[in-house]
């Protein structure tokens, strides 16, 4: 189904921003002729498969001056459920019009790690102090992320260099070699964990709102993007699923779940299970915008996408 609505427009938002006509058209741009398109998520719900993809954007001049961005979102109605051994049920979909990979399977290199947070989630001279804090004594780049809720739940998104994943399961780098790895490798391990909880433990410090979870997003690039995501509000909880006697199991997994699928695998995400203490299968997106969930994942998705999409369609029609 292809609804249509205004993605984004000139005028002031709640959060006192605006957005100017270039970067509308800029935005525009990107959905027509990019090689990545964004997707259709729920609520900035990172643990939800995509429901939809944007495919189409022109920008308007609105009734006032201003300018909107008019887009065209396909939501997939077509879910086929798949039974595979190692996984069990898991359930596929994609668009019935274009084929292109999803914006946040784009692949991306930094020199030092990079943590995102949104302004909205701090008191305003706290956000200017963690930033600082961060970057000048983590060394660590901030970046702002906007979400464009009122008051979204607490999130945190650290970009990982190359090859920290594999330092944390305990894995042999590319720089290593054999006799190095031998003698260093529990203090090369220990060194990259405690330097991402300390990252982790400062933006969280003086996090908005105090009372609700907060949502921990690790990415990396490995020729994909593999996404690690925790929501707690006990960082005990956190660390324990950094560990390595327990990350490493995510490694031990990936290739099994790759294998799979007949199109390169583009992004892989895993979500940790506290009641077990494990680290889950929950989605993964290919070359060609396919996305494949696990049976849990599909059910929360189809659960929560039913009053979202049925707002979408009131929005449209009006």
């Amino acid at each position: 189904m292809i609804i249509e609505g205004i993605g984004a427009t000139t005028h002031e938002d709640r959060h006192n921003c605006r957005l100017t006509k270039e970067a509308l058209e800029n935005f525009a741009s990107q959905i027509n002729n990019g090689k990545y398109v964004p997707s259709v998520g729920i609520e900035h719900d990172s643990t939800l498969m995509p429901i939809g993809k944007t495919i189409n954007a022109k920008i308007v001049e609105l009734d006032d001056g201003e300018f909107a961005v008019m887009v065209q979102q396909e939501t997939f109605e077509k879910f086929e459920r798949l039974s595979i051994s190692q996984l069990g049920n898991v359930y596929i979909t994609s668009s019935e019009y274009d084929n292109r990979p999803f914006a946040d399977t784009e692949p991306f290199e930094y020199e030092k790690n990079r943590i995102e947070l949104d302004p909205v989630n701090f008191e305003y001279k706290d956000f200017k102090d963690v930033c600082t804090e961060l970057e000048q004594k983590k060394d660590v780049e901030c970046k702002v992320m906007m979400r464009k809720s009122l008051i979204p739940d607490p999130e945190i998104v650290l970009n990982l260099v190359a090859g920290s994943f594999l330092v944390l399961c305990g894995k042999k780098t590319l720089e290593k070699t054999a006799e190095r790895l031998s003698d260093n490798i529990s203090e090369d391990i220990s060194n990259t964990y405690n330097k991402i909880k300390e990252l982790l433990v400062l933006a969280s410090s003086r996090i908005i709102p105090k009372n609700r979870p907060i949502t921990y997003i690790l990415k990396e690039n490995r020729g994909y993007i593999l996404e690690l995501i925790i929501r707690t509000n006990d960082t005990n909880i956190l660390f324990h699923a950094l560990s390595t006697e327990v990350i490493s199991s995510v490694d031990e997994n990936i290739d099994q779940f790759k294998s799979i699928f007949d199109e390169p695998t583009y992004k892989i995400q895993f979500i940790f299970n506290e009641e077990i203490s494990k680290w889950e299968f929950n989605y993964l997106s290919t070359s060609k915008g396919k996305v494949i969930g696990s049976e849990k994942c599909y059910k929360k998705t189809i659960e929560l996408s039913k009053h979202y999409l049925e707002k979408m369609r009131k929005n449209s029609q009006e």
